[in-house]
């Protein structure tokens, strides 16, 4: 059975708790706010490391890419459409899956496996799908680069480990999420566009992301700090960028 490991770097739920605008529960689907935002640390920026020579790897164009890139999405706190508190989710590599050229629709995530009837039939990803409402669904909404995306974070359902048999046990993610947001906090995901990357360069392209965050922050009054919380390799990069930021302001 696969297993999800936490590193969190800093948390404390405070007693500011808010009437809830959402609820987040097993196996349901809840859109973020507005756009993701991408987020870039291209191959000409300072300290970026270059890949070696990988071509004896058949399947090295699967998975490389020449910059680093993260999108956020988010979902703000007791509706206040603005970054005051952010929780920061830092995803954790994924070394079997291929970069797409596109991110993951809500669509292509829940029907991912469409052909197997056995899959597709699962009642867990039945009722997912049931649980997303039709506007939704019709606006084919982004959830990520690779198949642990924003809706597996939100629903608790590992559609691709359904497939294997042996999904992530990443259940419980709502019933955190939910605690997280009635406590006030923004509820941000961090989605790479390769695990493939060298940790230097995700990390670096994490340490600009979280600057952008720290700047909001500032620019919307709030001195409440970032809470990162890194899962896996998502750990190790979150203190890597986390360092950085130490080091160079």
């Amino acid at each position: 059975m696969k297993n999800i490991f936490f590193i969190i770097l800093i948390l404390s739920l405070e007693s500011n708790f808010c009437i809830s605008q959402v609820t987040f529960q097993y196996g349901k689907y809840v859109r973020y706010d507005g756009s993701s935002i991408e987020v870039n640390y291209g191959s000409n920026s300072p300290n970026h490391v270059n890949y070696p020579d990988f071509n004896y790897r058949s399947d090295w164009n699967d998975y490389n890419t020449s910059s680093a890139s993260l999108r956020l999405f988010i979902k703000y706190g007791c509706g206040n459409h603005k970054l005051t508190k952010p929780f920061v989710f830092v995803e954790g590599v994924s070394f079997e899956k291929p970069i797409k050229q596109n991110t993951y629709s809500l669509t292509e995530y829940l029907n991912m496996y469409n052909g197997d009837n056995q899959v597709s039939n699962k009642q867990d990803l039945v009722n997912a799908r049931n649980a997303v409402s039709q506007v939704d669904w019709n606006e084919n909404a982004t959830v990520g680069y690779s198949t642990f995306n924003w809706a597996t974070f939100l629903t608790g359902i590992d559609a691709e480990g359904l497939d294997d048999g042996d999904p992530l046990q990443v259940q419980k993610s709502p019933e955190l999420l939910q605690k997280l947001y009635e406590n006030g906090y923004d509820i941000v995901f961090v989605d790479f566009e390769s695990g493939q990357q060298y940790m230097e360069n995700n990390g670096f392209a994490l340490s600009k992301a979280l600057k952008l965050i720290k700047d909001s922050l500032d620019n919307n009054g709030s001195t409440e700090k970032l809470v990162v919380c890194g899962a896996s390799m998502g750990g190790l990069v979150s203190r890597f960028a986390i360092r950085d930021l130490e080091l160079n302001g």
